[in-house]
């Protein structure tokens, strides 16, 4: 049986009377009322890990400058991260990637890959290495127990990251 994954996303809206945070926690916020269909508490464990209150399900957030997402699974743990292309990813490569990653780092579209499926795996991973340059990249054919799945392109990338052995569909609301 494959289950699903819901996977909400909105744009940030500014408003000069807010910071960007406050918007952010703002749009996030919409995004736990939609899909939960109301006013919901919002916790983290220990790791940072995100959960909500009186529901069993598994979700993971993520923003980026321009847009807020939020995934939800009823069953299994899953990870997500959206990002905008920015040449920091570059400049910083060395520091989250590995000499044989950098090896297939090409094009912007390469970095912005790497890094969304490393957030993604991470927010997943049941123990949190220290940092993202542990973390492997399965679509360079590096053992991982996990796999990616991406939505968008070079200018601002979706990652979607489960376990291999669970059967999840994604579903973009």
């Amino acid at each position: 049986m494959t289950d699903e994954v819901r996977v909400f996303r909105h744009r940030i809206v500014r408003l000069s009377s807010c910071s960007r945070r406050e918007s952010e926690r703002a749009t996030v916020r919409e995004l736990l009322g939609e899909a939960f269909g109301r006013d919901v508490n919002l916790l983290h464990d220990p790791c940072g890990r995100p959960s909500v209150e009186g529901f069993p399900h598994f979700i993971s957030i993520s923003h980026s400058r321009d847009e807020a997402v939020l995934a939800v699974s009823g069953s299994r743990p899953v990870g997500v991260d959206v990002e905008t292309w920015r040449e920091a990813l570059v400049s910083t490569a060395g520091k989250w990637l590995t000499p044989a990653q950098l090896e297939h780092m090409h094009e912007p579209l390469d970095y912005l890959k790497a890094w969304t499926a490393k957030e993604a795996i991470y927010k997943l991973m049941p123990e949190q290495p220290p940092g993202l340059m542990e973390v492997a990249l399965p679509y360079l054919g590096e053992p991982s127990p996990y796999e990616v799945h991406w939505l968008g392109d070079a200018d601002s990338l979706l990652a979607m990251a489960n376990d291999k052995a669970d059967a999840l569909r994604w579903r973009i609301m």
